[in-house]
């Protein structure tokens, strides 16, 4: 009975739609936390909808992050075994 009361209080997941600019690099995390606080702002999606979001977009930036750190460390190893070979 309990089970039953609490699926039709508790609100379900439901598909929501607002613009999050494309994340290429992590910085621009900040526009998309800041539609995302729009949104809730507006009324459009509920602040645990928000907080769901923003805990994707954070992840997705430090991956990022992670991703471009990677990178550096990878160029600047090469570069330092290109110039151990001229030695």
């Amino acid at each position: 009975m309990l089970k039953f009361l609490l699926d039709r209080l508790l609100p379900k997941d439901r598909l929501i739609k607002i613009d999050i600019p494309r994340l290429d690099f992590s910085d621009e995390a900040i526009d998309a936390m800041a539609a995302i606080s729009r949104a809730i702002a507006e009324g459009h999606i509920t602040p645990t909808e928000g907080a769901g979001l923003s805990n994707m977009i954070s992840g997705y930036s430090r991956a990022i992050e992670v991703w471009d750190l990677s990178r550096r460390i990878d160029v600047i190893e090469a570069s330092q075994n290109d110039e151990k070979g001229r030695i």
